[in-house]
């Protein structure tokens, strides 16, 4: 997924990687730059500002 397709679509990406919880490789000009992936239930957790 292109770094454009995450901004037009953030919140469709959250849907589908809560439902799903496959990571996404996000790239820039065909590189990959980042890996979004679900939080752990232990993450959410310890995240202060979670839910």
């Amino acid at each position: 997924m292109t770094v454009s397709e995450v901004r037009a679509n953030f919140d469709a990406l959250l849907a589908e990687l809560e439902s799903t919880r496959d990571p996404v490789t996000i790239t820039d000009h065909g590189r990959p730059v980042a890996v979004l992936s679900a939080a752990t239930p232990s993450a959410r957790a310890e995240c202060p500002i979670a839910d």
